[in-house]
Parts: structure tokens; sequence; C-alpha cells
């Protein structure tokens, strides 16, 4: 008779479904670890992107039972929305709206199942008074944000993502877009650009930004699909039109590349070798530098109230 099969530790914060899509014929994909300045060696979906017990449901009789509830009500309905939507997008100039709802859920499951969000939920549960350890009310929480269709939190992003205009970037022959750890950007200056006969073309006056909030007038999301499509969330722009799937310069992959990079997590994955060049990898380290000295700022001292 087969042993009892373990518990899964290993829960994924972006699913093993999306990163495929960037993987070579071997199931492999490239990465580079942000802390180490470093390109590491091949990986697989199932090897990144995860945290150990982050979906552990405290006091259940089978700990990993939401990362299975997970896996079956989520993540299979959407992988199935994703690959539809990849092949619509990749067969037509404009993005069927039938699918509009099912790409605005698929990027509010990835925006709050991140540990990055956990975190934001400490400090209001500590407003708010919420007894016990934090960690664990934080964890229920969170938990209950994925758990499907009447999450409170989970509504209010997709009626706020329901606000936005959508169109899809085309990476032109030969260059590619990268997803990371934490693939949904949310930028905060609006692209400024100017007309080109190629599509568009982003100024390099737009900087990079941290999640304002979906309900800023300025507010941008950018999730890259697939190697060659990123879904755009704008409110207003001269030259992106809603619904349309448009083709994107060298420079446009660029500039959401670098973004991808410097929001993400550790892990940036390509489907080649990823090699910011020496200006790119500079603004990086300086976003990056910044933000870890606002972070450390905004941390009460030790034994304060």
């Amino acid at each position: 008779m087969a042993g009892k099969q373990k518990p899964a530790r290993r829960h994924h914060v972006v699913p093993k479904f999306y990163l495929k899509h960037w993987t070579q014929p071997d199931g492999r994909m490239f990465a580079f670890h942000l802390p180490r300045e470093q390109l590491l060696p091949p990986v697989k979906p199932a090897e990144v992107a995860y945290v150990k017990g982050f979906h552990t449901v405290i006091g259940a009789a089978r700990p990993d039972e939401f990362e299975h509830w997970l896996s079956a009500n989520v993540e299979d309905p959407l992988a199935r929305v994703h690959q539809k939507t990849l092949t619509s997008l990749r067969q037509q100039r404009l993005l069927p709206a039938d699918l509009r709802a099912d790409l605005d859920s698929l990027t509010a499951y990835q925006m709050l199942r991140l540990p990055r969000t956990r975190e934001l939920v400490k400090p209001l549960l500590k407003e708010a008074g919420v007894p016990g350890p934090l960690d664990d009310s934080a964890r229920a929480w969170h938990l209950e944000f994925l758990r499907g269709t009447d999450s409170f939190v989970l509504n209010m992003v997709l009626e706020s993502l329901a606000e936005f205009q959508l169109a899809v970037l085309r990476a032109p022959p030969n260059r590619s877009f990268w997803a990371s750890d934490a693939p949904v950007l949310a930028l905060h200056d609006a692209i400024e650009v100017r007309s080109s006969s190629h599509g568009f073309r982003s100024t390099t006056r737009s900087k990079m930004g941290r999640l304002p909030g979906l309900k800023h007038p300025r507010a941008q999301l950018y999730f890259p699909l697939a190697p060659d499509l990123t879904a755009a969330y704008f409110r207003t722009s001269p030259l992106l039109r809603p619904y349309e799937v448009q083709p994107a310069t060298r420079s446009n992959v660029d500039w959401v590349n670098e973004r991808t990079m410097a929001h993400a997590t550790q892990l940036v994955f390509g489907l080649y070798p990823i090699a910011p060049q020496t200006d790119m990898w500079q603004r990086i380290k300086a976003y990056r530098e910044e933000v870890a000295q606002a972070d450390q700022s905004a941390k009460p001292e030790a034994g304060s109230s």
C-alpha cells in the first residue's frame, strides 16, 4: 500500500501555469536573482515563486487544505482562462469583450495572493485592535481574500479594475517581456507618449512608483501575460486604444521590463537569458535602494507603541 502523501509545503504565490509560458522546450526558464545581481542556472516553475507553508491553515486537520482548494477552484479555472485569452489575442487584433471579466479575475488574484499583500494587512489589523498573534490573524484574513467570489476584498479590486480601460501590447520579433515573482506592476505616473509610425513610444520622463491605490487618477497596471503579450490597464491615453492588441516597439518592451525588474521581490524570469544594460541596472538599483530606505524609515522603532 502506498504511503501517506505528505502535505504540500511549497505554496506558490505566482502560479506554475502562468510561469510555464516562459519556459524552453525542456521545461526550464531563465531567472535573474536581483539581490545576487546574477543570472541563475535555468529553473523549473515548480522550483521558484513559492513560500513554504504560506497557505497553511492553522488548526486544520490537513494543513495544506487551502493549497488544494486554491489549485482546484482558482488556479485550474484561471489556467484555462489564461490559455484561452492568449490564443485569442494571438489570432485577433481585438480582445473579445467576453474575456475582459476573466482577465480582470486573473489580474486581481495575482495582485492579492502575494506576500506583500499580507504584509499590508498587518498594520490595519493592529490599528483595529484585533486580538491574538498578528501573523496568524493576517494569514487568516489574507486567505479569506482569496477564498472565492464572496470575498469583499476581491470584489473591491475587481470593481476598481473594471473602471480602467484595457489594451494589450504585442512584443516585436526577437524581443520579449519578462515576468517576475510579483508580476502585476502598479504605477502612478502617467505614460507620456508621442506618435510613432510603429505604434507608440514611451518617453523617459515617466517614473517608477509604488502602488498608490487603484483609485489614483493616474494609476496604471501592467501584467505580462506571456513573453509576447502584456496587458495594460489605463484610464486615459492619447494612443492606447481600449481592447486593441497594439504592436510595441523595442523601447516599449524595455520600459515594461525595467519596471518588472524594479518591482520584483527577488526573481525575474525570461524566455531568454536576462542581461539588463548598465544604465537600466543603475536606475533599478537606485529605485530599490530608495524603496528599502523608505520601508526602513516607516518601521516603528524598537520598544515604541
